[in-house]
């Protein structure tokens, strides 16, 4: 019965996105978040194609946009990651919840990550200019299918190496490790709502690359490569590629 109910993608609003939620009760909601992205580790994930795409190109800075960051805990782990492997990072935040980038902000501080926040929102609220990465995490399951590829459109046109996009998978499977997770790792209702209720409104791998590739991220050419694969636990990642040289590049680093 479930298996055939989450065959087809099935919207419930989230708590976490109700306009004027307590700010008590947001953090509580972000902080349950936050553990249940170190199970998931979610920040290694991200982090592992961004250093190889570094190393690869022969990076010492890195200028890293992340969309949608709500606490902030994943980009801020990745970026202490890639730091602890020798690259300067140089972090952007984006979110439109003040309480969200009030928390990110902090973290960053007490992790000794630099960062920067801007209260934007997705598709058409993303920061201007060029970003060497842009990153988002647990977000795109909040979008409708035009506003996925126009948010993935604007990513493509901002960031000048690499797209890293990690969420979840919909799935029988995802949906349980979801309630099970959620109870385990917080006691909060509206982390216990919105674990649940985000599985069923995920996309499958084969949908996310087909709106990638709607986007203008080709799958596999001389400019750009497109991966779209499984990780864990039940979640998928988007890798997008830019090939070839970046405009000022012999200048950056």
């Amino acid at each position: 019965m479930l298996f055939s109910a989450l065959r087809q993608r099935h919207v419930i609003p989230e708590l976490m996105d109700e306009p004027g939620l307590d700010e008590s009760l947001h953090g509580a909601a972000l902080a349950g978040l936050q553990r249940i992205n170190r199970a998931s580790h979610a920040a290694r994930i991200i982090a592992q194609p961004l250093a190889e795409m570094a190393r690869d190109c022969g990076l010492k800075n890195l200028t890293l946009l992340d969309v949608a960051c709500g606490g902030g805990d994943v980009p801020v782990a990745v970026a202490k990651l890639l730091q602890a492997q020798g690259l300067h990072v140089e972090l952007s935040l984006m979110d439109r919840s003040p309480t969200a980038l009030e928390l990110a902000a902090k973290a960053a501080k007490q992790a000794g990550v630099r960062a920067r926040t801007t209260q934007g929102s997705a598709p058409d609220g993303l920061p201007p200019g060029q970003f060497d990465a842009i990153t988002c995490s647990l977000f795109m399951h909040h979008l409708q299918r035009p506003e996925v590829i126009e948010t993935l459109a604007h990513m493509r046109q901002r960031a000048q190496r690499m797209i890293v996009i990690s969420d979840l998978r919909r799935s029988a499977m995802g949906w349980a490790l979801a309630w099970a997770g959620c109870r385990v790792l917080s006691r909060s209702a509206i982390v216990h709502h919105d674990g649940t209720a985000s599985v069923r409104a995920a996309w499958t791998k084969t949908e996310l690359a087909e709106m990638a590739r709607e986007a203008g991220m080709h799958a596999t050419t001389d400019e750009s490569e497109l991966r779209v694969t499984a990780c864990w636990p039940w979640r998928m990642l988007l890798v997008w590629q830019r090939r070839g040289p970046v405009e000022g590049e012999g200048r950056r680093d």
